[in-house]
Formats: structure tokens, C-alpha cells, sequence
């Protein structure tokens, strides 16, 4: 097993030469095995323990197995832990979706090269029925991706059997997880009901629906790059895309733009054809639905948002003095001598006549105003409004300001009270995302 499992992490260049492996490691049979396949193959490994709070007393002592054998096997380890049942009730998740969440930051933030899950060929094929079962389009078919950025799946070659085979001739200690058996979680009814009532019809049901979310995957692989030529704009906690771009599209383009969309809001895990076929009917401005675990979409002035909410949107007021260079949340702005352009169309650099000493670049408050080029002074939310700025943006967006008079609204307008009157020298701000520094 070994060698077959050597030939297919080459074969799709899952771990390269000298890389560090973090092994997803639980003390169960498969994770034990993969532990020591990937030890005898000769690969840099650091054990990655989750211990998640679920099954108290058991658990705890699932941890000091694998720290123990790791010890005597001189492999590294490394615990990671949460209360997942807290978190769960928290975020109105499941208890393995909430499980999967939390383990997946922690392996993904402990630092190695590489990430290698125990993930089978049993476990590909009960992912795709489980897919199924909730509605999925050609994504879900796919199944279990042996490579997913830094996340390998080295076992996804052989079956469970083969795996307690290898474990069997070669003593390789593990521990029993008795939660695998409790039917109330949905996998475990999949693999100990569905699949065998499926291999009773076709005992090779497994390599079947394997060899269906390959084929899916490669239909899939192709989705995606039509997916990849449509603009995306970044959006507090989220991104949003043109409406009337999202309709024109196929259908499967459409979705997978929608869920990788709900993947930079927080996890497209979950998000079935019916949220799709919601989220795509938002027409009206202002026009909100839930989709999975936070994440919402909404539409605003013609672009849909998909982005999680959270109690902390809101809190990302900053005010700093306007300086030479002035860094901020987000942003810098420089302030230096210039020459009015009359055909500069940027936006994040204007010219001003004047900037009064004591200004500052913060975020808005109440009782701002501003006064756009062609009509008097008015209120700043106002003019957002007719701007068409969703509310969320408001928030952030980056004032240079003088007690409650907005002298630019950065990368929207300039304050015809601040302008340049006539050609000659003037003062320019430069806005640039992140902190530029000197020059």
C-alpha cells in the first residue's frame, strides 16, 4: 500500500521534495496509518492533534495516545483544542460542520508546508451521496479534492479495508472512536445504512461513485475557468459581483461564481441549489436573504453581496491626523506638492486649493456634510445615498475631513468648497490601499 499510495501523491504532485507535512492526526486507524505511511516514505512530518471537546474524558485521552506514540516514533506534535459544542449552538452549525470548521483553522494555521488529511476512497464516495442527498450541482459531485491549496489527500487511492489491512500486518496502534458509530450524525447513517443497502446492488458502488466525482471534477475543472473571467469586487466581509453580469451567464458558471463567493464570505460548505436560486431572484435594493453559517447575500444598486455579518462590522471607526503620510485602516494617504492636471481621471488622486491645518482622515459621523460640485452644501449621507455606496461601504469608506465638513470623500469626489479654482500648483492627496510607506 505504501507504494501505491507513493505512486498517486507523485502522480498529483501532492508533497514535493523537501516539504514539512502536517498529518491531520486523530488516533483512529486511518489517521494512524497515514501517519506512518507518509514516517516510512521518508517525509518531514509534524503530528496535528484537534482535540474538540466533544466527548470529554474519552477525548482527552484519544490526545495523550497520539502525543505518546509520537514520542516513542520521535515525530513532533502539536494539540489544538476548542469547545466545538459552544461554538456549534454560537453559530446555529451542526455539530460536525462546527467540528470540521474549527479542526480545519487549526491544521490550516499550524504552520507546515503541506496539510495531509486520512481522507479515503470510502470517504469520497459518502460525500458525494451525502452531496446529493442536500441538493449539490457538479461541485458537490466532485467529491473530496486530493489537493485543495495547501490540504492533501494522500489516501484518496485506497479503501477503507486496505487501510485496516496495512494496520492489521503491521501493528500499527490506534484507538477506536465510538462517535463513528453513533447514528445520529449523518455520515455514519450514510456509511453504516445507505452504502450498504447501494453495495448490495453493485459491490463496487463505491469505486463507481468514485469514478463519478472524477468525471464531475473534470466538468468541473472547466465551470471553473469560465467562472475565473468574472470580476469580483472586494466588499466588507465578503465581495459582490454586476447583477446584470451573474444573469447573463449559464447556469453552472453562475453558481460556481455564487458559491466561490460564498467561500471569501466565510465556506460554501453546505450551500444547496435552493440558496443559488435565492440568492440569484435578489432584485430590489436593499434586498436581504441568509444563506449558511452567517453568510448573507443581498443586492445593492445592481451588484449582488454575498459577505458575513458579524456583531463587529460596524466597529471599524478610525480617526488619525492628515499628515505627510498618513496610515490608517486600510489605507495611506500621502499629501505632497502638485500640479493641477484637468485630464487626471483618478479618482484616488485629487488636487485641493487648500486643506486647513487640523484635518484628519477618519470615518463618517453624524452631522457631516459635503458639498459636491453644482449644488450647495448637503448632508454626507445624502449624497452617498445618491451615489448609490451600499451602507456597509459608508462605514469604511475614508474621509479627509475638517470638523464636520468632508474636504474629499476619498476615491468618490472632491469638495467643491476645497477644490482647485485655477491652474497653478495645489496640494495632492494620493490614496493607495495598504501601507505604501516612503518613496
Amino acid at each position: 500500500m505504501e507504494r501505491k499510495v507513493e505512486s498517486y501523491i507523485k502522480q498529483n504532485n501532492l508533497i514535493c521534495a523537501g516539504e514539512r507535512v502536517g498529518v491531520g492526526v486523530s488516533g483512529g486507524v486511518d489517521s494512524m496509518s497515514l501517519l506512518f505511511v507518509l514516517k516510512n516514505l521518508g517525509y518531514r512530518l509534524i503530528a496535528l492533534h484537534f482535540e474538540h471537546g466533544i466527548r470529554g474524558e474519552a477525548s482527552r485521552a484519544d490526545a495523550a495516545f497520539v502525543r505518546e506514540v509520537c514520542a516513542r516514533e520521535d515525530i513532533p506534535f502539536l494539540m489544538g483544542s476548542a469547545d466545538v459544542p459552544a461554538y456549534a449552538r454560537e453559530h446555529k452549525m451542526s455539530l460536525e460542520a462546527a467540528a470540521r470548521v474549527l479542526r480545519y483553522e487549526f491544521l490550516m494555521g499550524a504552520g507546515a508546508d503541506k496539510v495531509a488529511t486520512a481522507h479515503h476512497m470510502d470517504d469520497n464516495a459518502e460525500s458525494v451521496l451525502m452531496n446529493i442527498a442536500r441538493g449539490c450541482g457538479i461541485g458537490g459531485l466532485s467529491g473530496i479534492d486530493a489537493r485543495a491549496g495547501n490540504l492533501v489527500r494522500p489516501f484518496l487511492c485506497v479503501r477503507r479495508a486496505e487501510i485496516e489491512a496495512y494496520a492489521k500486518e503491521r501493528s500499527i496502534p490506534h484507538v477506536t472512536d465510538q462517535t463513528n458509530f453513533d447514528m445520529r450524525y449523518t455520515r455514519n447513517r450514510v456509511r453504516h445504512g445507505l452504502m450498504r443497502e447501494l453495495e448490495k446492488i453493485n459491490p463496487a458502488a463505491t469505486e463507481a461513485l468514485c469514478r463519478l466525482s472524477r468525471y464531475a471534477a473534470e466538468y468541473g475543472r472547466v465551470i471553473g475557468r469560465l467562472a475565473d473571467g468574472v470580476p469580483l469586487s472586494p466588499e466588507p466581509g465578503g465581495s459582490g459581483v454586476s447583477a446584470a453580469l451573474l444573469h447573463s451567464l449559464d447556469q453552472p458558471v453562475a453558481a460556481e461564481v455564487l458559491l466561490r463567493m460564498c467561500g471569501i464570505a466565510g465556506s460554501r460548505a453546505d450551500v444547496s441549489r435552493a440558496h443559488i436560486d435565492a440568492m440569484m431572484a435578489l432584485s430590489r435594493t436593499g434586498a436581504e436573504i441568509p444563506v449558511k453559517y452567517g453568510i448573507f447575500a443581498k443586492y445593492n444598486y445592481g451588484r449582488l453581496i454575498i459577505y458575513k455579518k458579524s456583531d463587529r462590522m460596524n466597529d471599524i471607526s478610525f480617526c488619525v491626523p492628515l499628515g505627510t503620510v498618513t496610515v490608517f485602516p486600510g489605507g495611506t494617504i500621502k499629501k505632497e506638492k502638485g500640479v493641477l492636471d484637468p485630464h487626471n481621471r483618478d479618482k484616488n488622486s485629487e488636487c485641493f486649493g487648500r486643506i486647513p491645518e487640523g484635518a484628519v482622515v477618519r470615518t463618517r459621523r453624524p452631522g457631516d456634510v459635503f458639498a459636491p460640485f453644482g449644488s450647495g452644501e448637503k448632508k454626507l449621507k445624502d449624497f452617498l445615498i445618491a451615489k448609490k455606496i451600499p451602507r456597509e461601504a459608508r462605514d469604511a469608506l475614508p474621509l479627509v475631513a475638517d470638523g464636520n465638513r468632508i474636504i474629499w470623500v476619498v476615491g468618490v469626489q472632491v469638495s467643491a468648497v476645497y477644490a482647485v479654482s485655477e491652474p497653478g500648483e495645489c496640494i495632492r492627496l494620493r490614496y493607495g490601499k495598504g501601507y505604501e510607506g516612503n518613496e
